[in-house]
């Protein structure tokens, strides 16, 4: 499988704000990573693309 980088917001506290860091997900597809990653971390706190850094 391939690994895919994408951005998500992450909180820096309990009740803090969220700061975007990247992640690696492997994935055989982006689509795939990217919805790997929306049930992860929300939707609402990812960033809709996926990068691919190695197979």
């Amino acid at each position: 499988m391939a690994k895919y980088q994408i951005t998500v917001k992450i909180p820096v506290s309990q009740n803090g704000p969220r700061v975007p860091q990247r992640i690696i997900i492997e994935a055989n597809n982006p689509l795939e990573a990217i919805r790997i990653a929306n049930g992860q971390y929300g939707a609402e706190h990812v960033f809709q693309t996926a990068t691919k850094v190695s197979d």
